[in-house]
């Protein structure tokens, strides 16, 4: 996944996914790896590259960007089966 920022400072931003059926949702869980970008913040102009960890089964969901602690969603994805 690649996150671009070209205008302002992306404070704070986070990772969910949501099964598109129950609506339950499943956050990112930090792993460590230097590819790792589950969260935090991204400054105008860079960009980062890297995957995320979820713990869940594999259902039809949408994976979720989020900021403001994952109360402001920025973008969404539908990940199908």
């Amino acid at each position: 996944m690649t996150i671009k920022v070209t205008k302002g400072t992306l404070y704070g931003y986070s990772f969910y996914v949501m099964e598109n059926d129950s609506t339950r949702i499943h956050e990112a869980e930090p792993q460590g790896w230097p590819d790792d970008i589950s969260g935090g913040s991204i400054r105008s102009g860079q960009t980062v590259s890297g995957r995320i960890f979820v713990d869940m089964a594999k259902v039809e969901s949408t994976v979720v960007l989020a900021h403001d602690n994952g109360m402001s969603p920025i973008t969404a994805l539908l990940l199908p089966v």
